[in-house]
């Protein structure tokens, strides 16, 4: 035997609203810890110039979405959450070198200024490429006031000339970055 409740709001104990319905199905949660929010992603919309040797911040200037304005597209590029947590970082860096002299290829996470994480790194001394899409992911800690998170690449020629991060959006390998706040962690 089965049982059928129906309501719009659901409450804890002390009345909280934990989530509602319109009464079409739609449900809305109320409760901040039941979401993966703050939550972002964001692209580069046009290539950027990467020197050899040198880490260089991504400016990715699109915003894909950004649910609580916690990423800034136009001035730091960074996310600021504003909701301490564990979030999932990823991103990815299309870089092109246009002759096959591409030695290295990495894309760093940076906390507060500081490399924490490398997400990518590879190498290719033995058989250098034209073309590579370092990317990967990784948990980070935030406390929701004043830590941040950006994106570094780091290419190594064989040349030692500049090469290009793509900003193709609507391609197949775009380079963007995001982040979500893990739910119960």
């Amino acid at each position: 035997m089965s049982s059928i409740i129906k309501v719009n709001t659901f409450q804890d104990a002390n009345g909280n609203a934990l989530f509602s319905s319109d009464g079409s199905g739609n449900v809305t949660l109320s409760s901040g810890g039941m979401k993966a929010t703050p939550s972002f992603k964001a692209q580069l919309s046009s290539n950027q110039t990467i020197n050899h040797n040198t880490y260089t911040k991504i400016n990715f200037d699109t915003e894909v979405y950004d649910t609580d304005n916690c990423y800034d597209n136009t001035t730091n590029y960074r996310f600021t959450p504003t909701t301490a947590g564990k979030y999932v970082v990823y991103g990815q860096m299309r870089v092109d070198t246009s002759n096959s002299v591409l030695d290295k290829s990495m894309i760093v996470v940076r906390k507060n200024g500081t490399s924490v994480e490398q997400l990518n790194y590879s190498v290719y001394y033995n058989n250098p490429i034209n073309t590579a899409s370092p990317n990967g992911s990784v948990v980070m800690e935030m406390n929701g006031t004043t830590d941040y998170l950006e994106i570094f690449g780091f290419i190594e020629r064989s040349d030692t000339s500049s090469g290009t991060i793509r900003g193709d959006i609507g391609t197949y390998l775009p380079t963007f970055f995001g982040a979500y706040k893990l739910i119960g962690a």
